[in-house]
Protein backbone atom coordinates (compact mmCIF):
# COMPACT_ATOMS: atom_id res chain seq x y z
CA UNK A 1 0.00 0.00 0.00
CA UNK A 2 1.26 3.26 -0.82
CA UNK A 3 2.26 6.06 1.60
CA UNK A 4 -0.34 8.76 1.89
CA UNK A 5 1.53 12.28 2.70
CA UNK A 6 0.05 15.81 3.10
CA UNK A 7 0.99 18.09 0.96
CA UNK A 8 3.62 20.43 1.77
CA UNK A 9 2.50 23.47 3.63
CA UNK A 10 4.80 25.90 1.61
CA UNK A 11 3.26 24.43 -1.37
CA UNK A 12 -0.05 24.91 0.09
CA UNK A 13 0.40 28.72 0.89
CA UNK A 14 2.10 28.92 -2.59
CA UNK A 15 -1.07 27.47 -4.46
CA UNK A 16 -2.92 30.29 -2.70
CA UNK A 17 -0.73 33.09 -3.68
CA UNK A 18 -1.09 31.75 -7.08
CA UNK A 19 -4.89 31.90 -6.59
CA UNK A 20 -4.96 35.50 -5.86
CA UNK A 21 -5.63 34.61 -1.93
CA UNK A 22 -3.17 34.20 1.21
CA UNK A 23 -3.78 32.54 4.55
CA UNK A 24 -5.20 36.15 5.79
CA UNK A 25 -8.30 36.43 3.60
CA UNK A 26 -9.16 32.41 4.82
CA UNK A 27 -9.26 33.78 8.48
CA UNK A 28 -10.73 37.17 7.48
CA UNK A 29 -13.42 34.85 5.37
CA UNK A 30 -14.36 32.58 8.74
CA UNK A 31 -13.87 35.42 11.35
CA UNK A 32 -10.58 33.55 13.29
CA UNK A 33 -7.50 34.70 13.58
CA UNK A 34 -4.06 34.20 11.46
CA UNK A 35 -2.60 32.12 14.27
CA UNK A 36 -5.82 29.86 13.79
CA UNK A 37 -5.45 28.95 10.35
CA UNK A 38 -1.98 28.73 10.60
CA UNK A 39 -2.02 25.95 13.44
CA UNK A 40 -3.72 24.01 10.14
CA UNK A 41 -0.12 22.98 9.66
CA UNK A 42 0.15 20.53 12.63
CA UNK A 43 -2.90 20.29 13.77
CA UNK A 44 -6.07 19.18 12.03
CA UNK A 45 -9.08 21.07 12.12
CA UNK A 46 -11.79 20.29 9.29
CA UNK A 47 -13.57 24.06 8.89
CA UNK A 48 -10.54 25.69 8.16
CA UNK A 49 -8.88 22.68 6.17
CA UNK A 50 -12.27 23.11 4.24
CA UNK A 51 -11.84 26.92 3.79
CA UNK A 52 -8.33 26.65 2.31
CA UNK A 53 -9.31 23.72 -0.19
CA UNK A 54 -12.53 25.87 -1.36
CA UNK A 55 -9.77 28.66 -1.74
CA UNK A 56 -8.11 25.92 -3.71
CA UNK A 57 -10.78 24.80 -5.98
CA UNK A 58 -9.81 21.12 -4.64
CA UNK A 59 -10.94 18.80 -1.86
CA UNK A 60 -9.45 18.46 1.64
CA UNK A 61 -8.34 15.38 1.53
CA UNK A 62 -6.73 15.93 -1.58
CA UNK A 63 -4.40 18.17 0.13
CA UNK A 64 -4.32 16.45 3.59
CA UNK A 65 -5.00 12.89 2.49
CA UNK A 66 -3.79 11.48 6.15
CA UNK A 67 -6.54 13.57 7.86
CA UNK A 68 -9.44 11.61 5.85
CA UNK A 69 -10.62 8.50 5.64
CA UNK A 70 -9.77 6.61 2.47
CA UNK A 71 -12.90 4.62 1.74
CA UNK A 72 -15.28 7.63 2.49
CA UNK A 73 -13.41 10.45 2.49
CA UNK A 74 -14.72 11.69 5.65
CA UNK A 75 -12.41 13.67 7.82
CA UNK A 76 -10.67 11.43 11.05
CA UNK A 77 -11.30 13.10 14.87
CA UNK A 78 -8.43 15.46 15.49
CA UNK A 79 -8.27 13.83 18.70
CA UNK A 80 -7.38 10.40 16.68
CA UNK A 81 -5.65 11.69 14.30
CA UNK A 82 -2.97 13.72 17.17
CA UNK A 83 -2.75 9.98 18.68
CA UNK A 84 -1.48 8.77 15.57
CA UNK A 85 1.09 11.62 14.34
CA UNK A 86 1.81 13.52 17.24
CA UNK A 87 5.61 13.52 18.03
CA UNK A 88 4.92 11.39 21.02
CA UNK A 89 3.48 8.45 19.29
CA UNK A 90 6.35 8.58 16.86
CA UNK A 91 8.85 8.55 20.17
CA UNK A 92 7.34 6.03 21.57
CA UNK A 93 6.94 3.86 18.42
CA UNK A 94 11.11 4.35 17.72
CA UNK A 95 11.81 3.23 21.82
CA UNK A 96 9.62 0.21 21.34
CA UNK A 97 11.10 -0.99 18.24
CA UNK A 98 14.27 -0.24 20.20
CA UNK A 99 13.48 -2.33 22.91
CA UNK A 100 12.38 -5.24 20.30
Amino acid sequence: MARRIDTHWSDVKAALEKKGSCLAEVARSLSVTEAAVHKVKRRPNHRIQTAIAEALSMKPEAIWPTRYFVASGKPIRPVIWLNQNSRRAASAHVKNRKAA
